[in-house]
């Protein structure tokens, strides 16, 4: 027998002696219960202090749910850092000769600031369009392992496949990093539409930072550039350090 499998083996049995009981383990199969037995069915659980929307009949409507994503996107300081990010994407685009209908597609459509400044300067210099593809598909590659831990989390009994395309779309850092910390927190069938809600929140930002920053291209100092590259790591460094605290 492989080692992995003898290993997954020997966990579940080391789970099993630790059975609270077949309600749970069927609970847990099926996505009612969490591994500590909470309910997550009517919306009990609320694994962020800071969370305010848990239980199930705050939650009447997908729309409702969309409308709380959105304002959850204005709660946090890696909206604001993003959108200083998208300045300086907005000024890039401005400086290299795009028009600003191209660097709104383009932030919309590629939605990650570092696959898009790659497609910009390699575009805008003597790249051709097949490099500029390769480079952008390495780059969006480190999203993947991020779809693929939030998806099961969103998908529910009902859910169909078309409708988790726009929630995969959104996934960046920003997006993912509030949708791990949230989520938990939500009904399991309002969470698509929540995500939708954050990511559509994080995203107008982003396109009102690009159309400032390329009018502002003549007039935005190249240390400010540099600065909010800065800003936005940090803050997500920081941010991190927080959670695990």
């Amino acid at each position: 027998m492989p080692c992995g499998r003898r290993r997954a083996r020997n966990a579940a049995k080391l789970l099993r002696r630790r059975d609270p009981g077949p309600e749970w383990w069927s609970g847990l199969r099926r996505g009612w219960l969490d591994v500590q037995g909470h309910d997550l069915r009517h919306g009990h659980v609320q694994t962020d202090p800071t969370a305010t929307l848990v239980a199930a009949d705050e939650w009447p409507s997908s729309f409702d749910a969309f409308a709380k994503g959105v304002a959850a996107a204005y709660r946090t300081i890696l909206t604001y850092t993003l959108f200083a990010t998208y300045l300086g994407v907005g000024a890039l685009a401005h400086d290299l000769g795009f028009s600003l209908l191209w660097a709104l597609v383009g932030t919309t459509l590629i939605w990650a600031a570092p696959a898009q400044m790659i497609l910009l300067t390699a575009l805008g210099g003597s790249g051709t369009a097949l490099q500029a593809a390769i480079a952008v598909t390495l780059s969006a590659i480190r999203l993947m392992p991020m779809v693929v831990a939030l998806l099961p989390m969103l998908r529910g009994p009902k859910t169909k496949a078309w409708q988790l395309i726009l929630p995969t779309h959104f996934i960046a850092v920003t997006v993912w990093v509030e949708s791990m910390r949230l989520v938990p927190g939500i009904p399991r069938e309002r969470r698509v539409a929540f995500v939708n809600g954050l990511g559509t929140g994080v995203m107008g930002s982003t396109v009102i930072s690009t159309i400032v920053g390329y009018n502002l291209a003549a007039t935005l100092p190249p240390l400010f550039g540099i600065f909010r590259l800065f800003l936005y790591k940090k803050s997500r460094s920081l941010f991190g350090i927080r959670q695990v605290h």
